[in-house]
Order: C-alpha cells, then structure tokens, then sequence
C-alpha cells in the first residue's frame, strides 16, 4: 500500500497559485494531502476591477469598486483563492496575510508563521 503525499505549495500572493494550480489539482485528485498558503494577502496585486474603473474618465467610474477598501479588496482575495483551490480539489488553504510589498527583513516574523505551517503539515514535498 503506498502512502499519500502532503504536499505544501507555498506563494507569496494567492494569485500566484495558477503557476501550479494544475500539477496539483492531480495530487489531490490521487488522493494527496495538498495544502496552499499564501504569504501575503495579496491586497496590492491584481485588482483588475479597480484597475478598469481608473481607465475610465472620472465621470464613468464606478463608486462602489473606486470606495472599495484594501480590506474589502483582501476578502475578495482570500474567496478568489479558496474557490480556484476548490476547482482543483483543495480544501486546505492558508494565507498567513503579511502586508505588500513583502520584504522577509520586515517582517521576520514570517519565517516562524511559515515554521508553524510546515510542523503542522509535514510536507514530503513542498512547493513554491
């Protein structure tokens, strides 16, 4: 009997789980443990609606996505993350929620949150 895989991929911004979304879609379909986090929220990166709106005039803007919060916006984030984790069969999904721009000398505090992550999971494998 052969032994399911954990595997940990690990991005600094949830958008960043598309580069691997695939490979691991086939581990969790076999049956591997298959866990995603992310470092940070990813509030600063992709926030093409917001991107749409400041491409129109002033006038043709959109109040509600120009009033949106980077709050707001980060749990927009973490839902579009989970759901494309979804898709792919994966259910355990982590953001650790470290602010952008990420830099480990500011937030050194990161490697122990991110120490905490693989104790708990104990990859065979980890990705990043």
């Amino acid at each position: 009997m052969t032994e399911n895989l954990r595997i940990l991929a690990v991005n600094a911004h949830p958008h960043d789980f598309t580069h691997y979304a695939g490979t691991l879609g086939i581990h969790a379909s076999r049956g591997d443990q298959v866990t995603v986090v992310s470092v940070t929220t990813g509030a600063n990166t992709h926030n093409e609606r917001l991107h749409d709106e400041m491409m129109k005039p002033a006038e043709e803007r959109d109040p509600t996505v120009m009033a949106q919060t980077e709050e707001d916006y980060v749990v927009v984030k973490a839902i579009e993350l989970r759901d494309a984790c979804a898709v792919f069969g994966i259910s355990d999904v982590r953001i650790l929620g470290f602010p952008q721009p990420y830099r480990l000398g500011l937030f050194p505090e990161s490697i122990e949150a991110l120490r905490d992550v693989i104790l708990d999971v104990r990859p065979h494998v980890m990705i990043t």
